[in-house]
């Protein structure tokens, strides 16, 4: 069976897609947000998560709404449970 995802990976993945969408390194990224490169570098691996207001510094050095972080989440936690749902066959 799949191993269901931390909420915490989903988050640093995401963070991490964007960033790299963004074309800006760890090291920018953590300066923008006014963290170490060893806390970022957590957030994306999901060994940590922001605040809520570190959040928002992220999405705004990212350019991005904060809720748009947020609903990654949603979408991911959905799409889980509606492949779990398949595969009960209900």
């Amino acid at each position: 069976m799949k191993q269901v995802r931390k909420p915490a990976d989903i988050l640093g993945a995401e963070i991490k897609r964007r960033r790299a969408l963004a074309a800006l390194t760890q090291t920018e990224m953590a300066e923008r947000c006014g963290i170490t490169c060893a806390g970022w570098s957590m957030w994306e691996t999901g060994r940590g998560s922001p605040t809520i207001a570190r959040l928002v510094a992220v999405a705004r050095a990212l350019g991005i709404q904060p809720s748009t972080l947020v609903r990654c989440l949603d979408s991911k936690r959905t799409a889980h449970m509606d492949e779990q749902r398949k595969r009960k066959g209900k």
